[in-house]
């Protein structure tokens, strides 16, 4: 007998399997196919940002019929701040972020591989401590758009120079695929569509199996049409996004493949699978008495190297029971390798000797122990 599914997770899965075919349509044809999905979705947000300006635009209105009353004043002054409240703030630029002349060597290299498949430079680096690399563009009031590209230095610390060419292209990949993940249109339409739901989620509302007293259930009831209209709009949001989502990551893979090679794209994939493990890595520092350093990134990049084979399989059969429903704007890891697979094999464009991986390891290595140092207190703390 089947297993029946919630209607949602069979769209999920339906999407994410269009979402693959779509890339595969994608590299055939040379061309982006048309997205009048993302047309529609760019209609929900534009009235999602009109919300505020028209709440803020009632207040003043209601203030102008009701002065000198104080009610009337005071609900106005309220629609007013409401208004402010849920109009998305400017996405500004983190503040620890690297310049050229901070990292020259790896500037050299991201540039050398975004001229190779023809994609924007990216303007600064952001070094962290994750298990992960990510791109995002941001664009200043009364200046050119910004691209900013993300590395974790645990991640970084794990992969030899072929994969370290394969995550940064794929990161690059992103400035080139029109990902709506990584644009800022969508992205304040999602803020002002979760600062909607702060605002009328109630403890009531938020947990409908919580023991609520009169009160809550009267505000329950009075709001459960604008509650309904929230959860649908941000449905039809979140599969529009991951559909389009999940095409850019297949195609950001492929530009990897053409750039590193599709060797070493697969085992960046493989590498990603084992992200668990890092997990257990760092689970015996918090108790230790170590010095600070970036020495963490390389123990838990020697953790994840001598991983038993048991666990390491365990960790594949994990990958291979991931649904596509349960991500929303990556596909599962091995579902990205069934795509890769499927690609003709592709020399790699970009090489990195020994002498320009010294020289980036270097210039890496201050920000390397500061992370590192920061890391370890955080560990300690807990």
């Amino acid at each position: 007998m089947r297993e029946r599914r919630p209607l949602g997770m069979w769209i999920d899965d339906r999407l994410a399997v269009r979402a693959r075919q779509y890339a595969e349509r994608t590299l055939s044809t040379g061309k982006l196919p048309p997205r009048p999905s993302l047309i529609v979705a760019r209609v929900i947000v534009a009235l999602i940002l009109a919300t505020p300006v028209l709440t803020a635009l009632a207040g003043v209105y209601l203030v102008s019929i009701s002065y000198p009353g104080i009610l009337g004043t005071a609900l106005g002054l309220g629609f007013v701040a409401l208004g402010w409240v849920l109009f998305p703030r400017r996405a500004r630029m983190p503040k620890e972020t690297l310049c050229r002349e901070d990292l020259p060597h790896l500037f050299a290299l991201l540039d050398r591989i975004a001229d190779a498949m023809n994609a924007p430079r990216a303007d600064v680096v952001r070094l962290d401590d994750s298990y992960n690399a990510y791109a995002a563009t941001f664009r200043p009031f009364f200046s050119r758009k910004k691209r900013l590209l993300g590395i974790g230095l645990t991640l970084w610390a794990t992969l030899d120079s072929p994969q370290r060419i394969a995550v940064l292209a794929h990161e690059t990949g992103h400035f080139v695929s029109r990902d709506p993940e990584r644009g800022t249109f969508l992205r304040y339409g999602k803020v002002t569509l979760a600062r909607w739901g702060d605002w009328l989620m109630v403890d009531g509302v938020r947990n409908p199996y919580s023991r609520r007293q009169l009160p809550d259930l009267i505000v329950s009831a009075a709001l459960a049409g604008a509650v309904f209209l929230l959860h649908g709009i941000w449905t039809a949001l979140h599969w529009t996004m991951m559909f389009h989502s999940q095409m850019a990551e297949y195609l950001a893979d492929a530009q990897s493949a053409g750039i590193a090679g599709q060797t070493a794209t697969l085992r960046l994939m493989d590498a990603l699978i084992l992200s668990p493990e890092t997990e257990r890595a760092v689970l015996w520092i918090g108790n230790q008495n170590r010095p600070d350093g970036g020495w963490i990134f390389d123990h838990v990049a020697a953790e994840l190297h001598n991983a038993p084979p048991e666990r390491a399989e365990a960790h594949r059969r994990t990958a291979e029971q991931e649904r596509a429903s349960r991500k929303s704007s990556h596909p599962p890891t091995v579902a990205r390798k069934a795509f890769l697979n499927k690609l003709p094999e592709m020399a790699p464009k970009v090489m990195l000797d020994e002498t320009e991986a010294a020289a980036i390891d270097t210039e890496l290595s201050p920000h390397k122990d500061r992370l590192g140092a920061l890391l370890l207190r955080k560990l300690k703390a807990r």
